[in-house]
């Protein structure tokens, strides 16, 4: 889903140019960064208008290539080497602070996880402690109530027993006085019977004694073990708490982690870009057949969209054009607002970050093989190519006949040339060019060629990695196309060669 854009319009469409300012800011800015050893930025350098002055200027010659005028291009990019060396300074600057940065938060997650870890340790050994005194309550609850249940049964035998001896007491009584009759004998057996109960009576009343102590002592432990589990609980809940504490900041951490790689990835790109801007310039732009694709391949970059985090709110992500972001960049550095350089240590929390000491990332040199390129490591600037958009096309269709190979061959001899890559990197750039789809072999491919009457020079990828998925290719190039003819390994060319 495409996202919204957030910044302001592109400011590349309005071609306003105030190149004697920007010239004299540059030059105040170059003053800045005279003598310094370590280059940091100008506490009060103007690098957005330094930015768009750069881009603009080069957009300009851009468009005046593509209208034929290459001495306006040429006129539009005399002077700019110094803006662009020093916008480079300012991405080396910056991409090394953010991988230092993204360096430090690395170290300050797996600091996060050694906690979240001990912690978890920690809240399994305080379950397990649990479960026992939970088991244990258990135990106590199962006696307490076989207590509780004996208890209830003396207490109704005694008073069976107490309602028993009444009444032969009170029977007992009665006969008393008639010991001479011949009921004594009655009275005697009813006289041993409540003896009997007396002691079964006093052997109840023991018992129960007995329960009523287990029972105090039952209450005790129940208690005690109430009490404990009380205090395991919470100290479980404050476990438990700093453990779900901990689990979000390394969310958090890890969130901040994936903006810091893509601020540091497109600073490698932001590096990349000015780098091949410092290459065009070393060109004589009025005459080299070069530039014109190489400033469009610039041209094309900067109309490229991209979303990495804003450099004054990294978890904002709008999609922009890379010359939007190139100066919303810059502009944060002349507002004071750029998070690499402020001074808390807020962002991926942990102690501040050291701004300081030997480089840790690597110069980003990219050739210009293809405009269109991944970054994979920002540190090292490892990057892969990969196709632009639309890149490669629908292949074209051709019928390979007999007749038609007769019909190439009455054109001219047909060459061939190992390890060498005729089209180059105008197989996704030149209209000269045109794409014949995976094929089994050069002998396919050249065959392909052949029979499409506007096709006289062609590649096919053996071997060749360079461009991730581009085994098997094969391209096709018109008459008007110059063939790129250097070596470059891992594939296999050839073209017509008229008698």
């Amino acid at each position: 889903m495409r996202r919204e854009r957030k910044l302001v319009p592109p400011k590349r469409r309005m071609r306003l140019f105030v190149v004697a300012s920007g010239l004299a800011a540059l030059l105040c800015l170059s003053a800045a960064i005279t003598g310094q050893q370590n280059w940091t930025p100008a506490q009060k350098g103007n690098y957005g208008k330094v930015t768009r002055d750069a881009l603009d200027r080069l957009l300009a010659a851009a468009d005046k290539l593509q209208a034929g005028d290459r001495q306006g291009a040429k006129s539009l990019l005399q002077g700019m080497q110094s803006e662009v060396s020093l916008l480079t300074q300012v991405t080396d600057y910056f991409r090394e602070q953010a991988n230092r940065e993204y360096g430090r938060c690395v170290t300050h997650i797996a600091d996060l996880n050694t906690r979240v870890a001990d912690l978890s340790n920690q809240e399994d050994a305080l379950n397990v402690k649990i479960q026992d005194i939970e088991a244990q309550l258990v135990n106590i609850e199962t006696r307490k109530q076989l207590t509780e249940e004996e208890i209830k049964k003396l207490r109704t035998s005694l008073s069976a027993t107490e309602q028993l001896l009444a009444e032969r007491r009170r029977k007992l009584h009665e006969l008393e006085k008639w010991w001479w009759v011949p009921f004594y004998g009655a009275y005697l057996a009813i006289r041993t019977t409540v003896d009997n109960d007396i002691g079964n009576y006093n052997s109840l009343r023991n018992t129960l004694i007995d329960s009523s102590r287990r029972l105090s002592v039952n209450m005790q432990e129940l208690q005690t073990i109430t009490s404990m589990k009380a205090t395991l609980d919470r100290e479980k809940a404050v476990v438990s708490k700093t453990h779900s504490d901990l689990r979000l900041m390394r969310i958090g951490a890890e969130a901040d982690l994936g903006n810091l790689n893509d601020d540091a990835v497109f600073l490698t790109e932001a590096d990349a870009f000015w780098d091949r801007v410092g290459l065009l310039l070393r060109l004589d732009v009025g005459q080299a057949l070069t530039a014109a694709t190489d400033i469009s391949n610039l041209q094309s970059q900067l109309t490229r969209e991209n979303s990495p985090p804003l450099f004054n709110n990294p978890k904002q992500r709008p999609v922009v054009e890379l010359y939007e972001s190139l100066v919303a960049f810059a502009d944060t550095i002349d507002q004071g607002n750029n998070f690499l350089t402020a001074q808390g240590s807020d962002f991926c929390g942990g102690p501040p970050r050291q701004k300081t000491g030997p480089d840790i990332s690597s110069a980003c040199k990219i050739d210009q093989f293809s405009s269109s390129y991944e970054i994979i490591d920002p540190k090292t600037c490892t990057f892969r190519y990969v196709n632009p958009p639309g890149c490669p096309p629908r292949p074209k269709t051709v019928a390979v006949t007999e007749q038609a190979l007769a019909a190439a061959r009455g054109r001219g001899v047909w060459a061939r040339a190992s390890d060498q890559n005729w089209i180059g990197r105008a197989r996704c750039s030149s209209p000269l060019v045109k794409y014949y789809g995976k094929l089994n072999g050069p002998e396919d491919c050249e065959k392909a060629c052949m029979s499409d009457a506007t096709c006289a020079v062609w590649t096919y990828n053996v071997r060749n990695g360079y461009m991730p998925g581009s085994f098997q290719e094969c391209w096709g190039g018109t008459a008007a196309f110059s063939p790129n003819k250097v070596d470059w390994g891992g594939f296999e060319s050839g073209g017509l060669s008229v008698k």
